[in-house]
């Protein structure tokens, strides 16, 4: 009888999105949660030329997919950690999200700056 009874308001409902950031992941603070990093720093990664550079080798493309597609990704870690060519691109990552162009994960490691 009332066929406008029966419609929904769908401006009232939040909008689907497909983003998997929060706005905690946004705002956080490096202080609050020392082992995981600010959205805005991972943005950092993807204006890296030094990154883009390594992300061209196939090998190191093969070793990300194993990574994310395994059922254990410790022990996925683990096995790329023995893999050279990954720890390089690890240890570029970390210096992009660090902001510390002389640190390396490695012991012993040095680089020239």
């Amino acid at each position: 009888m009332f066929a406008a009874s029966r419609h929904r308001n769908t401006d009232a409902l939040p909008a689907k999105s497909d983003n998997p950031w929060t706005v905690d992941d946004i705002l956080l603070k490096e202080e609050d949660y020392p082992d995981k990093v600010p959205f805005l720093k991972l943005q950092l990664l993807s204006q890296s030329e030094e990154l883009r550079d390594l992300l061209r080798n196939p090998h190191l493309r093969q070793v990300l997919r194993s990574i994310d597609g395994a059922d254990s990704k410790a022990d996925a870690m683990r096995a790329a950690m023995q893999e050279p060519l990954f720890v390089e691109f690890s240890d570029e990552c970390l210096k992009v999200v660090e902001n510390d162009k002389h640190k390396v994960s490695r012991p012993g490691a040095t680089e020239d700056v």
